[in-house]
């Protein structure tokens, strides 16, 4: 080979070589990495676990027009209102199927975890631009990506995957901006941060109003450490916008409040959802991991001074950063719930593992030995293979969405042609059943709707009462379906429904019973 065409084929080498090594590509291959890794586990099997109760709300409010959804909105679940819009145009697109309806949950559940992987490269004090193999990033990433409340909820078919990505990147970006110099030079660039992380955070917080809780803790900590030096214009507009926006719409969804009437007062099982079901879904070993990293982070020698370089190993500033955003949210709920306002549920607490996942990031990144890290990621796989393989049973998405799919299997192979139904004698949110599991109320006829959904603005029908649908001849001819919610204690033994019952002579036989559902047809006494 001649001198000329080895210097070609050692610069095209040398230009490879560069290019696989430069920052931004070696960026790329690692965000592609983690969005590929994260869709392989949880695609395959997301749509094996029967639809459940809130996602069946989901395809109850997405399936109706523009105009109708706005108009319930307006009496009902405003909390999701942009999240109900844009699944609006995806079940148009895709129609409604376990898996399909879950997929776009999962897609921004990846792209989350990219931004998370970016958040810990901002925030590692190790971290160099011309260096993207950021151990804490990728760490925060890898942690992010197996927390076991993100096992559960990232193939839901709600709100806290897109609403979690959108709260991500206004992170970012607001780090981003509470780093950038106070130089008129850099003033247009400072006002571009902030812009950009206001719409972000009024995005999140449309799409789920508990992200607002997100925003009163950046809020705080940039009035207390910030380190922008120059004028306070820029984060003062940044925050006015979702300001101006929550306001009026947090007002708006309070007056909604009704509808979550079942969440409890504060009580002995509040610290255990605090502490362990919140961020790790009962993951007791998990959780243990994570406070152990916590507390290494905590500990004085990780925070201080170090002999050696006379820096912080883990600066002070991005630390008190991810505790305010890990726990100030819990902390106004809790405190919220413990005066009167029950809205403390361990899931609205899920845009904070942000923070949870970085801390445990700092944590791991602080290991010096290589066995010590793969006994350490080990030790996490390990403890999520148990909730990964659960979360694809057949009770995944809780023993009632197990029980509606077992109970509607049963109650389609005994159904026929023509064959009366009424859901709900107690309860209406047994409706949810019929939209879970629409194919097996096909060809059954449901007596118990007085108006539609749609037309009353709600995400379940009217109901004719129970008595007035008993006294009709149609069922004393041919009998009914009754389906029925079966908790603690049976909606069949409420009195009104057994007064129902013994006035028109009628007698309910068992057919079906499990746990969190009943089925019962009921005759005349008699055929």
């Amino acid at each position: 080979m001649s001198g000329s065409a080895q210097f070609r084929v050692g610069m095209k080498n040398s230009q490879s070589k560069n290019a696989l090594t430069h920052p931004v590509a070696l960026g790329v291959v690692i965000s592609g990495a983690l969005f590929v890794v994260t869709l392989a586990i949880l695609l395959p099997g997301s749509g094996l676990p029967p639809l459940w109760r809130d996602e069946a709300a989901t395809i109850s409010a997405a399936r109706r027009s523009l105009a109708a959804l706005i108009n319930m909105l307006g009496n009902v679940d405003l909390v999701h209102g942009l999240f109900y819009m844009l699944m609006h145009f995806w079940i148009k697109l895709v129609g409604v199927t376990a898996f399909w309806l879950r997929f776009p949950a999962v897609v921004a559940f990846a792209l989350s975890v990219i931004v998370i992987y970016f958040i810990g490269r901002k925030i590692d004090p190790g971290a160099r631009p011309q260096n993207p193999w950021s151990a804490v990033g990728l760490a925060s990433a890898i942690i992010y990506m197996l927390m076991p409340a993100w096992l559960r909820f990232a193939t839901d078919a709600r709100s806290p995957s897109t609403a979690t990505l959108v709260v991500a990147l206004a992170t970012l970006v607001f780090l981003y901006a509470t780093d950038a110099p106070g130089s008129n030079a850099r003033a247009s660039s400072r006002f571009r941060l902030w812009a950009l992380f206001s719409v972000l955070m009024t995005l999140a917080i449309l799409l789920n109003i508990f992200t607002a809780f997100i925003f009163l803790a950046l809020a705080i900590w940039a009035a207390l450490f910030r380190r922008e030096k120059g004028s306070f214009t820029p984060a003062a507009l940044g925050f006015g916008l979702p300001a101006m926006v929550l306001i009026p719409f947090a007002a708006k969804c309070y007056s909604q409040i009704d509808q979550v009437y079942w969440i409890d007062p504060i009580g002995s099982s509040t610290a255990s959802q605090v502490f362990i079901q919140q961020w790790f879904a009962n993951n007791i070993g998990f959780a243990v991991v994570f406070y152990v990293a916590l507390g290494m982070l905590l500990a004085p020698a990780l925070i201080t001074a170090s002999a050696d370089s006379g820096k912080e190993l883990i600066p002070r500033a991005e630390l008190v950063f991810l505790l305010f955003f890990a726990w100030l949210p819990t902390i106004v709920l809790i405190g919220a719930t413990a005066v009167g306002v029950y809205v403390y549920w361990p899931r609205y607490l899920i845009y904070s593992t942000p923070a949870v996942a970085v801390i445990s990031g700092l944590a791991l990144a602080r290991l010096k030995t290589w066995w010590m890290v793969v006994l350490a990621y080990a030790m996490v796989v390990a403890l999520v293979v148990p909730t990964a393989i659960e979360n694809r049973g057949i009770n995944a998405k809780g023993t009632e969405a197990g029980d509606w799919s077992t109970g509607a299997a049963w109650f389609e192979q005994n159904k026929s042609e023509g064959d009366l139904v009424y859901l709900g004698p107690v309860s209406l949110e047994i409706q949810f059943l019929k939209i879970a599991q629409p194919q097996a109320f096909l060809g059954v006829v449901d007596v118990a709707k007085a108006r539609s959904a749609t037309s009353a603005g709600s995400l379940l029908n009217e109901q004719v009462p129970l008595g007035e649908v008993l006294g009709t001849k149609r069922v004393a001819k041919q009998g009914l379906w009754l389906f029925a919610e079966n908790w603690t204690k049976t909606s069949l033994s409420e009195p009104a429904v057994q007064k129902a019952l013994e006035a028109h002579s009628l007698t309910a036989t068992k057919k079906f019973s499990a746990s969190k559902l009943i089925i019962v047809r009921i005759e005349s006494k008699s055929r």
